[in-house]
Formats: C-alpha cells, sequence, structure tokens
C-alpha cells in the first residue's frame, strides 16, 4: 500500500509538472518552486522533472514575447525578469532574447505615450529621457530614447503648465516663484527649459480656472449618481430653469443623462443643491485634497474625523449601489520608476476618497482595495519624497 500510494502521488507531481511545462510554459526552477509549494516532496518532485523534456528555451521565449507586450519592457529588464522573476536559466534568457520579434524603439515609444497618457503624471524632455535611459527607470538604449523623443506627440509647454497648476492647487500651494524654481532646477526630477516655465506661469491662472471648472464638473456628476433613475425625468424636465439660474449647460447634462449618468431630484432640491454646490466651487479651489482640507476645518482640525464626514456625504448611495457610481478599477502598477511626490499624493487622495464612497455603498470588499491603493500609492510618494531630497 505504501508504494502504491507513493506512485500515485509520483503520477500526481508529473500531471502538475506537465501543467506547469506545457501550458503555463514555466522554467525548470519555477516548475519545482510550485511543486514543492503544493506539498510534494523532494523526491517526488524530482521524479516528475526527470520526466519533463529538457529543453527550456522554447518557454523562455514564449514568457518574453509575453512579457514585452504585457509591461513593454526594455531589453535589459526583459532579460533581467525572465532571471530573477521566472528563474530561467542565463542561457535561456540569452536564446529568448536573441529569437524575440520586438522592436524595442517602438516597444519605448508604446511605453511613453502610455505613461504620458495616465493622471497626475507630467514630463519633460529631460524627465521622459531619464525615465526610459535611467538606472531606476525602463533602461531602454540611448538610441530607443531618441527614436522616442523625436516621434512622441508631447507639448512640453502644456506638460509644464499642467504640472504648476498642481503644484499651485491643495496641498502643496507653491507660489509662483517656487513652481518656476521647481519646474527649472537642476536639482528636481523635470528641469523644464525657461521657456516652458515661462509659459506654465504666465498661463497658470486660466490653468487654475479650467482645473476648477473640471473639478466642479466632476464633483456635479457624482452627486447626481446618488439617485435613483425613477428620479430623472422631473429632474431633466425642469432642468433648463436650474441650467438658467445657476450657469449650467444643458447639453453636458443630456451628454451625461444618456449614458446613465444623471439622476435627479425634483426641481427645488435642484435649484438648491446647484446653487450651493456652485458657491462653494467658487470659494474654494476644488483640486484633488481640497474636500479632504474641508472637511478637517468642519470637524475643528481633527483629522481623524474625516471620514465620517465623507461617508456622511455618501449615505444616499447604498440605496442604489448597483445602479449608481461606476468604481474605478484601483491602480496598483508599479511605473518602474518611482513617479514624482505631487503623482502619488494625488492618487492617495484619490483612492482615499473612492474607499469611503464604497464603504457608503456597502461594497467592503472594493474599499479595502482602495485603501491598499492608497496605501500602496502613500509608499511611492515616501520613496519619491526621499529621492528628491537626494536629487
Amino acid at each position: 500500500m505504501p508504494a502504491m500510494q507513493e506512485s500515485a502521488e509520483n503520477r500526481n507531481a508529473l500531471i502538475w509538472a506537465k501543467e506547469y511545462f506545457e501550458r503555463q510554459h514555466l522554467s525548470k526552477e519555477k516548475i519545482r518552486e510550485y511543486l514543492f509549494a503544493q506539498g510534494f516532496t523532494e523526491d517526488e518532485t524530482a521524479c516528475a522533472m526527470e520526466n519533463l523534456p529538457d529543453n527550456f528555451k522554447d518557454n523562455a521565449l514564449y514568457q518574453a514575447q509575453w512579457c514585452v507586450e504585457e509591461y513593454l519592457c526594455s531589453k535589459k529588464l526583459l532579460h533581467e525578469r525572465l532571471v530573477t522573476k521566472y528563474l530561467f536559466t542565463k542561457e535561456e534568457a540569452d536564446y529568448a532574447l536573441a529569437n524575440l520579434n520586438a522592436d524595442f524603439k517602438e516597444i519605448a515609444l508604446r511605453l511613453a505615450v502610455k505613461m504620458s497618457n495616465q493622471r497626475y503624471t507630467y514630463f519633460s524632455k529631460y524627465s521622459l529621457h531619464e525615465m526610459l535611459t535611467g538606472k531606476n527607470g525602463y533602461r531602454f538604449t540611448e538610441e530607443e530614447s531618441r527614436y522616442v523623443l523625436d516621434h512622441i506627440p508631447i507639448d512640453y509647454k502644456q506638460q509644464a503648465l499642467a504640472l504648476a497648476a498642481a503644484c499651485a492647487s491643495e496641498p502643496f500651494c507653491k507660489t509662483k516663484e517656487e513652481i518656476y524654481s521647481y519646474l527649472t532646477s537642476e536639482k528636481e526630477r523635470y528641469q523644464f527649459t525657461e521657456n516652458e516655465a515661462e509659459y506654465a506661469i504666465s498661463h497658470l491662472e486660466e490653468a487654475l480656472a479650467e482645473r476648477k471648472k473640471k473639478r466642479a464638473e466632476e464633483l456635479f456628476l457624482q452627486e447626481c449618481k446618488k439617485f435613483a433613475p425613477d428620479e430623472s425625468a422631473y429632474a431633466m424636465e425642469n432642468l433648463d430653469s436650474a441650467a438658467e439660474d445657476f450657469g449650467l449647460e444643458r447639453s453636458e447634462c443630456e451628454d451625461a443623462e444618456e449614458q446613465g449618468n444623471i439622476l435627479g431630484k425634483p426641481d427645488d432640491y435642484a435649484r438648491t443643491f446647484f446653487g450651493d454646490f456652485l458657491e462653494e466651487t467658487e470659494h474654494n479651489n476644488t483640486a484633488p485634497g481640497d474636500m479632504e482640507q474641508e472637511s478637517i476645518e468642519k470637524n475643528n482640525g481633527d483629522p481623524s474625523d474625516t471620514e465620517q464626514t465623507s461617508m456622511d456625504n455618501w449615505d444616499n448611495v447604498a440605496e442604489y449601489s448597483e445602479d449608481g457610481l461606476d468604481f474605478p478599477e484601483p491602480d496598483f502598477c508599479d511605473p518602474g520608476m518611482i513617479p514624482d511626490p505631487h503623482t502619488c499624493l494625488s492618487y492617495v487622495n484619490e483612492y482615499e476618497d473612492w474607499a469611503a464612497r464604497a464603504r457608503a455603498c456597502g461594497q467592503h470588499d472594493l474599499a479595502e482595495q482602495y485603501e491598499e491603493a492608497a496605501a500602496h500609492w502613500r509608499y511611492l510618494y515616501e520613496e519619491a519624497e526621499d529621492e528628491e531630497m537626494e536629487w
């Protein structure tokens, strides 16, 4: 009986080993690691490995092709990933890179475009080059980086302006002189040109006004999503008069309503809400962090009470959680190099806000994901702060 039991375990180990080899394309060491994790003994694992093909080069090539498309890796990072994460041998990783079908210039360009489209991410020509080639970046070659800089559709003046607006807003509140120094200093990560920085400073007031308007629109839509669909018809019938009183564009509301975003309340409520809301956004700079700061002030300076205040603001959501807010996916991706502190802290504020809304809807698992995302970006913020001090 013991011999039969051992034979059965050997067969099971071999079944799993073949699964890992043929369908998941793992390395020899990774398969061995997984078998041990499943509780197979040293002898059972060794017996299974002896019955596998001894050529893992094709698996390394498969993983390399997948990684370069999924993660947009440079050749150096890809080789490192194959050896350290997937546990292929150096020879197998060399074979994979030699036979890989990939244009790393285009890979670098796709990565740069993807990064430039992320929220709270800003690039100067210098910082983009550093992200692509630096030792803490993606480690593309100088030639690949030059190709990106020649082909990427980025307006660096607008990038400088967007970063300046973020610096001038809560919670940073930098002066124009501080912003100009931050944009151009050789000790900082961006090093915009003087022309780009001067453009940003000269257009800063317009950018802040636009930023305030966009934030107001976001908050308006968030509030509208709190109400039930069957209340929408009455509100839309009476929206013209409310919009006229408070300077809202009906076309914007109708576009949102067609997507299921506008969920209204009776006209007298709409007038009251819109009036209070616009008065509040006119008084405050509603950049990321403003609502949190205002909540702290309302609770006599006690930050510990801000979560309850946020929860109170979202009590109505719970009843309509299935048809209400569209919660975004939490972003845990590591951009390869540590982002700037503004980017990290903006994500922290955003995910803490979404966590409060999710809890108000009764979606506690999702709230925990947002809290984990906020903690992730807070860690990156602290790392970014340390790195800037070193620079």
